[in-house]
């Protein structure tokens, strides 16, 4: 009797490990949920690591980010101009196209310049979990650690947070032009925030109030807006004795 090593073929059924979002609003939600972990995970350590040479190291491989982040904008935008030009005019603008090109290969420097500064980092894949959000998430993890370590609690679940798995959740900030999330006070410079919107810029309310008063006008506005209150507050009281 003849053995047979034909293998049947069977049309793989993908099986998901949480159900899908059924509205872009839940979608963006759990995207949201990742993102905000990845930013109190790094803001913790860099707020904890600060003045030591790993900070130093993920502080620039951040600004590298950063600046990149903005070149990239940069030539989009340039690129859908050109384009709109081109469909309008049906010319090709050259003065426009040597700039684009001189831009995209200093981009293209810089951007091979960060893949070598990320090089020395080795991260293996892995998986976490958001019960709050009831999914998982896949993402990279340092193979090694390297730099102070702390341990973060995230919806009581302990992570722990290096230089390497830093960089790899700042990585995944800026894939998503989230990176803002992570930002320096602007007024002390001396500890890092979770930003949520991009107007957060101070991580406590004597930081903001200390910034503002060094605006031009600051106590014009104040004095202003100190009257405005007082006005409100007698017609209110006046409106009450009326209607009594």
């Amino acid at each position: 009797m003849e053995t047979s090593n034909a293998v049947t073929k069977r049309k793989a059924k993908l099986v998901t490990i949480a159900p899908p979002p059924k509205t872009q609003t839940e979608y963006k939600r759990r995207v949201r949920s990742i993102l905000y972990s990845d930013a109190v995970l790094a803001v913790e350590w860099l707020n904890e690591a600060m003045g030591t040479p790993s900070y130093t190291r993920v502080l620039r491989v951040r600004q590298e980010l950063e600046a990149l982040g903005t070149m990239l904008a940069e030539l989009r935008k340039r690129l859908t101009e050109g384009r709109a030009r081109f469909i309008e005019t049906s010319r090709l603008d050259l003065t426009g196209d040597l700039e684009y090109g001189r831009l995209a290969e200093r981009f293209h420097r810089r951007h091979n310049a960060l893949n070598r500064l990320l090089s020395p980092y080795a991260h293996v894949p892995a998986f976490a979990y958001s019960i709050k959000a009831g999914v998982w998430h896949f993402g990279m993890v340092p193979k090694r650690s390297r730099g102070p370590e702390i341990k973060v609690d995230v919806e009581h679940v302990p992570v722990r947070m290096n230089e390497s798995s830093t960089i790899a959740a700042l990585a995944r900030l800026a894939a998503n032009r989230e990176l803002h999330k992570v930002r320096l006070c602007e007024q002390c410079r001396e500890r890092w925030l979770v930003s949520e919107r991009q107007i957060d810029r101070f991580h406590n309310q004597q930081c903001r109030d200390a910034y503002h008063a060094k605006s031009p006008g600051y106590h014009d506005r104040k004095a202003a807006n100190q009257r405005a209150y007082r006005q409100r507050v007698r017609q209110g009281l006046a409106a009450g004795a009326n209607f009594k």
